[in-house]
């Protein structure tokens, strides 16, 4: 990274510790706001915060802190390090540290060192409630404990309790990739409207839980085992569904029949495995406003209202391609979202999931279309589904994905 990043990046790290002031706060924001790989690093600072909060304290004895003492002042203080520095090495320091209790925690307990305290940490009562009884055998689309699965996208987040809230689970780093292997420990737990295991991620240190899907219901991970070596029969509104999308869309795809996105009729899954692209999945709904009311709800569960943000440019938002936004028109092609709106029925929106992962969101008359990116870049994936066959689509069209190879 450049200078000014490091700058940023330096104020962020001395942000979880003291106060900015409001100049340097405002300037770090707005920093952050167009900076998506600051913003991920900064995520993995708060992160790493939050692990090492959560480490037992270690208190010298008073002799062996005044021995750590003296020696500091005899060497007369070296040159005070940066604060990103210092918590990189306070994160090494803390993994060493665990390290070390693993190999050494049955000597501890034999004989405990004399100028070292443990305090221990309070330990939670909550636990979280499962959604499936283990003692009973799983139903259709849960996994079973002990079962084996595999990540099907780009990156899969891992986290320390199944839930979205930063301030109660922990990251793991890194991402964990497509076709690596999760043995299941237990689950389902439904949180923040997703279905997360407990996992142990195979050859991989990762143990903690995951999203089995996104809020539309596309898989992040999948048992391969127990899929059928062939795709069922399309239905006719199945087929009409892959006819209307572009043909470099319309890859590898199968019927979806479980798990569909609120009020949908039927949807298809292809596997597109593009540059910019992993997935798309359409979804036929009774009507466009249907189709349109799901959209908006989904972008309003990643926090994106409508008319906001420009993911042209790389920022997670809305936009109307049908004219008429906002103002009174003809009912089948308005629609509200709670006291906001009218809204027109053909939108076109993007964000970041909570892998950090790209996706396009569109309606194009009565179906509703996802696109699952390959890494962070909205810009990139905006331009694969807006652009048609032969080019950029006219203003005022749909956008080039729901055309049909033309």
């Amino acid at each position: 990274m450049t200078t000014i990043h490091d700058e940023f990046l330096e104020l962020a790290a001395a942000a979880i510790d003291f106060d900015l002031s409001r100049d340097e706060r405002n300037a770090l924001d707005g920093h952050l706001a167009g900076c998506i790989p600051c913003r991920r690093r900064v995520s993995a600072l708060h992160s790493d915060q939050r692990v090492i909060a959560q480490l037992p304290p270690y208190l010298l004895a008073p002799a062996a802190a005044q021995q750590v003492r003296t020696r500091v002042q005899r060497s007369g203080g070296p040159a005070r390090p940066s604060a990103l520095r210092l918590l990189a090495i306070a994160a090494v320091l803390s993994l060493l540290a665990l390290a070390a209790l693993a190999v050494g925690a049955e000597l501890l307990r034999r004989d405990r060192d004399r100028d070292l305290t443990v305090v221990p940490p309070s330990v939670p009562t909550e636990t979280p409630s499962t959604s499936h009884d283990p003692n009973q055998s799983p139903g259709p689309g849960i996994l079973a404990a002990g079962s084996t699965v595999e990540i099907v996208v780009t990156g899969l987040r891992v986290r320390t309790a199944p839930t979205v809230d930063d301030s109660k689970s922990a990251k793991l780093d890194p991402l964990l990739g497509r076709g690596v292997q999760l043995q299941i420990i237990e689950g389902p737990v439904t949180a923040d409207d997703y279905d997360w295991y407990l996992v142990q991620a195979i050859g991989w240190p990762h143990r903690g839980w995951v999203a089995a899907a996104d809020h539309d219901g596309e898989a992040w991970i999948e048992d391969r085992s127990s899929a059928s070596s062939q795709a069922p029969a399309y239905a006719a509104v199945e087929a009409a569904l892959v006819a209307g999308l572009r043909a470099d869309a319309a890859v590898n795809c199968a019927p979806r029949r479980e798990d569909l996105p609120a009020r949908a009729i039927a949807g298809v899954e292809c596997r597109v495995n593009a540059a910019e692209v992993t997935r798309v999945g359409a979804y036929h709904f009774g009507d466009a406003r249907d189709a349109a009311t799901t959209y908006l709800e989904r972008m309003a569960s990643y926090g994106v209202g409508p008319a906001s943000g420009d993911c042209a440019a790389g920022t997670s938002g809305d936009a109307a391609w049908m004219p008429g936004d906002g103002k009174a028109g003809n009912d089948p092609d308005r629609v509200f979202l709670g006291a906001t709106g009218p809204w027109v029925v053909g939108r076109s929106g993007c964000y970041l999931d909570e892998n950090g992962t790209a996706n396009v969101r569109v309606t194009c008359g009565s179906t509703y279309v996802g696109i699952l990116g390959r890494d962070e870049d909205l810009v990139a994936l905006h331009r694969w589904t807006w652009n048609a066959a032969d080019g950029p689509v006219d203003a005022g069209d749909p956008p080039g994905i729901c055309r049909s190879g033309a």
